[in-house]
C-alpha cells in the first residue's frame, strides 16, 4: 500500500492520530494533493478541531472545485455547528455536481427539517425527480424520504419509476413491497414481497413482511408457513417472531403465541409490539390483569406508540368493571386510526364538551363505531336531555335513525332533543361529544349503569309491516344470527360457523327465524338443507326492520353483533352465545348483564367450543319451551274456571 491508502486506513479504522501523521506526511512533500489536504480535514472534524477542518477542505476545494466529498463534509459540519444557511450553500454545490447525489438530498432535508422547512427540500427532490425520471438514484431518495416520512402512498410512484429503469433490483423491490404494505395494500403487497423473493429468496425481512401482510389479510396459515421460513433463514428475528406470535393469537393457539412473543422479548427486551402482543394473548386467555401489566408497558416504553395499548389496557379495566380507571382510558380510542361516522368539517368549530353547563347552547353527540355501539348507548340519551340546560342534537347512522325516532319523545319531554342522520347536514353546534365518553361525563360505574328494561319502541308503520310475518301456529318462535359485520376487527373470534348450528335449526318443532342480513354464499346454501327455517335477512332494509321483527319472537338468540343489543334494548329476552374470552361490556364468567336485564349469557366453555355452547343453548330451549308450555296450560285452566 503506498502512504496515501495507509493514511486512508487508519482513517477508516478511526486511528486518527496514524491518519492526522500519514497526511501531513503526504502535504508535506506534495502540498498540492488535494485528496490528502481533504481527508486531513475530516481527521480534524473528527478531532472537534473544526476551524482547521474548514480552512483544509476549502483548500482542498479551491484545488478540486468537483470534489462532493469535501462540500458533504463541509456540509455536514456546519450542521452540526448549527450553521444552516452555509450547510445548505454546500449541500447546493454538490448537488450541483450530482444532482443524483443521495447524500446531499438526505443532508438538506435534514437541515431543512431543523429549520421547520422539510417541506422544502422534499419539493425541490421531486421535482429533480420528475426533471430526471431516467435517474435510479433520485426515484429511489425520493421514495426513500417519503417512506421515513410515512407518506408510503406518495413513494409508490417513485419506487415504480425507479423498477422500471431496474427492474430486477431486489432491495428497490423490497421497499416498493413495504410502501405497498403500509399503505394498507395488502394483496398487492403479497405480490410485490413475492417477487422480491424470487431475487432474493431467503431475506428474512421480506418473509417476515410478506407473512405480516398475509396476516392483515386474515390468511393465517399462510403467514404462519411463511414466518416460519423467516425464522429458518434468520433464527431469532424480532419481526418474525412478533409476526408469529401475532397470528397464533389470532388462530387461537394462545399457548403457542406466548413461547414466540416471550422469544421476542429475549432477543429485544424493550420491544413494544412484543409487549403489546402479549397483552392481547394474555387478555384471550382471560389474565385482564397481566394483559394490563403488557399494554402499561408498551406506553412506558414509547409514550407516543402508534400502537392501541393504552386503549386495549382500558378495555381490560372495563371488562374486570373497573369502570372509573377504564372509562378514562377509553377516551385514547381517538388515538388510532378509525373513520368517524359523522366527518368532523360537519362541526368544526364546536367546542368538546365535558360535562359543564350549555347555558342555552346547542350540543352535538355523535355517534361512533358499529350499530350496535349506537343502540346500547343511546340509553344516555334521557339522561342527558333531563340534566343539561340546552338544545342536544344527536347525529347517528341513517340505518340507526328509523328505530330511534319514535323514542326521541319519551326520552325528552321537554321537546330538546332532535334526531340526525350522519348523511345529512347538521344544524349549527356549539359543542360536541362522543356518543361513547357520556359514561366518563355521567361517572358510570356497573352499580349505576342505565338500565331500563326497555328503553327503545318498534315505529307503528314497521310493527304493521312485520305482525303476519311467521305463521300462527303456536310454535315456539325463536330469531337467529350467528355472525356479525366480517369487517369488524373481532369478527374471528365473535362469529360462529353455521355448522354448530345443527342442532338448534335442524328441530323443526321451532319456527326458525334468521335475523341478520347479508349471508355469505355458503351459509345461504346451508340453510336450503332446513326449508322450515325461514332467512328474513333480505328483506331488513334498516334496523328498525329488525327490531320489528324481533318484537314478534319470543326469544332472541345472537352472537356478539347489533341483534343482540337491538333486542335488549326492546326488552325482548336475548341468548347471548359469546366466545370464551368475550368484549368488555360482557365482562367474565356472568351469566346475566347489567347492560340489559332481559339478556343471558351462554359462554364457550372452553376455547374455541362453540359446539359445547350450542349444546346448553339447546337444552335451555327445551326448559324454555317447557316453561312456556306449561304457562299457557296454566293460562287456559285459569280461563276455563272462571268460564
Amino acid at each position: 500500500m503506498n502512504p496515501y491508502e495507509l493514511a486512508r486506513a487508519a482513517l477508516e479504522k478511526k486511528q486518527l492520530n496514524a491518519a492526522d501523521r500519514g497526511f501531513s506526511a503526504i502535504l508535506k512533500k506534495a502540498p498540492g494533493h488535494w485528496q490528502a489536504m481533504r481527508d486531513l480535514g475530516v481527521v480534524r472534524l473528527h478531532q472537534g478541531r473544526f476551524a482547521d477542518a474548514e480552512k483544509l477542505l476549502r483548500r482542498a476545494l479551491e484545488i478540486r472545485p468537483t470534489d462532493a466529498d469535501a462540500r458533504l463534509q463541509l456540509a455536514e459540519m456546519f450542521f452540526a455547528l448549527k450553521r444552516s444557511e452555509e450547510a445548505i450553500a454546500c449541500y447546493e454545490e454538490a448537488l450541483a455536481v450530482d444532482v443524483a447525489c443521495e447524500r446531499a438530498w438526505v443532508g438538506l432535508h435534514r437541515v431543512f427539517d431543523g429549520l421547520g422547512r422539510g417541506g422544502d427540500a422534499l419539493e425541490r427532490l421531486s421535482h429533480a425527480a420528475d426533471a430526471h425520471p431516467d435517474s435510479f438514484v433520485l426515484q429511489v431518495c425520493v421514495g426513500d424520504m417519503l417512506a421515513r416520512l410515512d407518506r408510503h402512498a406518495d413513494a409508490l410512484r417513485f419506487f415504480v419509476r425507479a423498477l422500471r429503469i431496474k427492474h430486477n433490483d431486489p432491495v428497490t423491490q423490497i421497499k416498493y413491497a413495504t410502501a405497498l404494505y403500509f399503505a394498507e395494500r395488502y394483496e398487492e403487497s403479497v405480490a410485490a414481497y413475492e417477487l422480491a423473493l424470487a431475487l432474493t429468496p431467503s431475506d428474512a425481512f421480506c418473509l417476515s413482511q410478506k407473512g405480516n401482510a398475509l396476516f392483515k389479510l386474515g390468511r393465517n396459515a399462510e403467514a404462519v408457513s411463511v414466518l416460519a421460513r423467516a425464522l429458518e433463514s434468520k433464527p431469532g428475528d424480532y419481526d418474525a417472531l412478533v409476526g408469529m406470535g401475532a397470528t397464533l393469537w389470532r388462530m387461537g393457539r394462545n399457548e403457542e403465541a406466548l413461547s414466540f412473543l416471550q422469544a421476542a422479548l429475549g432477543v429485544n427486551p424493550r420491544g413494544t409490539a412484543a409487549f403489546n402482543n402479549l397483552g392481547h394473548v394474555m387478555a384471550a386467555l382471560k389474565a385482564d390483569a397481566d394483559a394490563i401489566v403488557m399494554f402499561d408497558r408498551v406506553h412506558e416504553l414509547e409514550a407516543d406508540s402508534p400502537l392501541d395499548s393504552r386503549l386495549t389496557a382500558a378495555t381490560c379495566r372495563l371488562r374486570l368493571g373497573n369502570y372509573a380507571e377504564g372509562w378514562r382510558g377509553y377516551e385514547t380510542r381517538f388515538s388510532v386510526a378509525r373513520h368517524p361516522i359523522i366527518a368532523p368539517e360537519k362541526y368544526a368549530g364546536a367546542k368538546r364538551w365535558n360535562g359543564e353547563d350549555l347555558n342555552g347552547a346547542t350540543l352535538l353527540v355523535t355517534a361512533e363505531q358499529g350499530h350496535g355501539d349506537t343502540v346500547q348507548f343511546s340509553r344516555y340519551m334521557p339522561m342527558l336531555a333531563r340534566s343539561v340546560n340546552g338544545r342536544v342534537v344527536f347525529a347517528v347512522q341513517a340505518a340507526v335513525q328509523p328505530l330511534l325516532a319514535p323514542s326521541v319523545a319519551a326520552w325528552a319531554p321537554a321537546g330538546n332533543l332532535t334526531l340526525a342522520s350522519h348523511l345529512g347536514e347538521l344544524p349549527h353546534c356549539d359543542f360536541h361529544v362522543p356518543l361513547m365518553s357520556l359514561p366518563l361525563i355521567f361517572g358510570t360505574r356497573v352499580e349505576t349503569i342505565p338500565s331500563a328494561r326497555k328503553y327503545l319502541s318498534v315505529p307503528q308503520s314497521y310493527r304493521e309491516k312485520w305482525r303476519s310475518a311467521l305463521p300462527a301456529n303456536g310454535k315456539l318462535r325463536i330469531g337467529i344470527a350467528w355472525s356479525g359485520n366480517a369487517a369488524h376487527v373481532n369478527d374471528h373470534n365473535r362469529s360462529m360457523p353455521i355448522a354448530h348450528l345443527a342442532p338448534l335449526l335442524g328441530d323443526a318443532s321451532v319456527d326458525w327465524c334468521v335475523i341478520q342480513p347479508g349471508l355469505s354464499p355458503f351459509d345461504q346454501l346451508s340453510l336450503t338443507s332446513v326449508p322450515h327455517v325461514f332467512n328474513a335477512g333480505n328483506h331488513l332494509t334498516d334496523f328498525a326492520d329488525t327490531a320489528a321483527l324481533i318484537e314478534i319472537l319470543d326469544v332472541v338468540v345472537s352472537v356478539d353483533t347489533s341483534v343482540a343489543h337491538i333486542a335488549g334494548a326492546l326488552g325482548k329476552p336475548i341468548w347471548l352465545m359469546l366466545p370464551w374470552a368475550a368484549e368488555w361490556r360482557w365482562f367474565h364468567d356472568r351469566t346475566d348483564s347489567p347492560w340489559y336485564p332481559s339478556a343471558r349469557l351462554f359462554r364457550q366453555p372452553a376455547l374455541g367450543d362453540w359446539e359445547g355452547l350450542v349444546d346448553n343453548v339447546q337444552q335451555a330451549l327445551i326448559e324454555f319451551a317447557r316453561g312456556k308450555a306449561a304457562s299457557e296450560l296454566g293460562s287456559a285452566a285459569t280461563l276455563e274456571f272462571v268460564m
